[in-house]
C-alpha cells in the first residue's frame, strides 16, 4: 500500500473553455448530425461484462450511492440553482460501464475531465472504494459551481476520500503537470471539435502504456464522432463505440500494443 495526502483543491481563475475555431464543426453541445434512435438494449455495458464474469461484482451495489448517481441525472434539485441542466449528467449506462471497467482493470490512478454534478464521479469513486481504496480519482473541472456540486455529492455518498478535485482549465499546464500517469482517463469536457482534440492530445500523454481512454457523447455530438474517426485512422488507438439510452454514446480507446 502507499500513502496519499488529503484531497486538495487546485484554485485557478476560471476561463472560457475556448471554442474560437468553429470553421469545421459548430461548438454547440446539443448539435446532432441526425436524430439518433434509441438502441435496442435492455441492459447496460456493466451488465454485459457480468455475462462473462461474476455479474454481481460489476454493477454498483451500494443503493445509496446508486440513488445519488441516478438523481444527479434525473432530479433538478441535484443541480442546485441550474435545474435546466440536469439531463447533462452521465446516464446509467455510462456509470455502469465506468464502474465495471474500474472493478476489472483495478487502476491505480484515474483522470476525469469534466465532472458536471458528479454522477460519473460518484460511480467511479464507488468502484475504487469497492476495490479496497486501491486507487485514486483525479477530477478536473473548469466551473467552480460544478465542482462544488461534485464535492457535495461525493460527501453525500461518503466517497470524498478517494477523489482529488482540481478547479481549472483542462489545458492549464500547471494543473496537467501535477496529474499522475493514469490507467483510465474519462473525458467529458469541452465538446467542441477543437477543445476535444486538445484534450485528446493533452491527456493521451498522461495515459499509461496499457491504459484506456473513454469519451462520452461520441454518438450524439458530430464533432466528437469526427474526432473518434480521426483517432482510429491515425493508427495509434483501437476504438469501440456503443450507444446509450439517450443516444449520447461512449467510445473506449486502447493504445495499439
Amino acid at each position: 500500500m502507499y500513502a496519499f495526502k488529503r484531497p486538495y483543491y487546485w484554485i485557478t481563475k476560471s476561463k472560457s473553455k475556448g471554442t474560437s475555431n468553429q470553421l469545421l464543426y459548430a461548438a454547440n453541445y446539443n448539435y446532432r448530425e441526425a436524430p439518433m434512435p434509441r438502441p435496442v438494449s435492455n441492459v447496460s455495458l456493466g451488465e454485459v461484462f457480468g455475462w462473462f464474469f461474476d455479474g454481481s461484482s460489476f454493477l454498483p451495489g451500494d443503493s445509496h450511492v446508486n440513488e445519488i448517481a441516478r438523481r444527479c441525472r434525473t432530479d433538478s434539485t441535484y443541480s442546485g440553482q441550474r435545474p435546466q441542466r440536469v439531463s447533462w449528467s452521465a446516464e446509467r449506462e455510462t456509470g455502469h460501464a465506468l464502474y465495471s471497467i474500474i472493478r476489472l482493470w483495478r487502476p491505480r490512478n484515474i483522470i476525469e475531465v469534466g465532472t458536471y454534478n458528479g454522477a460519473s464521479t460518484v460511480s467511479m469513486a464507488q468502484a475504487l472504494h469497492d476495490n479496497g481504496d486501491f486507487g485514486r480519482l483525479h477530477c478536473v473541472e473548469i466551473d467552480q459551481y460544478n465542482l462544488d456540486l461534485t464535492r457535495h455529492h461525493l460527501e453525500m455518498a461518503g466517497l470524498s476520500h478517494v477523489a482529488y478535485l482540481y478547479h481549472g482549465s483542462s489545458q492549464d499546464p500547471r494543473l496537467v503537470g501535477g496529474l499522475p500517469e493514469s490507467e483510465l482517463i474519462f473525458i467529458d469536457g469541452d465538446h467542441s471539435y477543437d477543445g476535444a482534440r486538445r484534450d485528446y492530445e493533452t491527456y493521451s500523454k498522461k495515459l499509461s502504456p496499457r491504459g484506456l481512454m473513454m469519451y462520452h457523447d461520441t454518438i450524439k455530438i458530430m464533432a466528437l464522432r469526427q474526432l473518434m474517426q480521426e483517432i482510429t485512422q491515425s493508427g495509434d488507438f483501437d476504438a469501440f463505440s456503443v450507444a446509450t439510452s439517450d443516444g449520447d454514446g461512449i467510445t473506449l480507446l486502447r493504445r495499439r500494443w
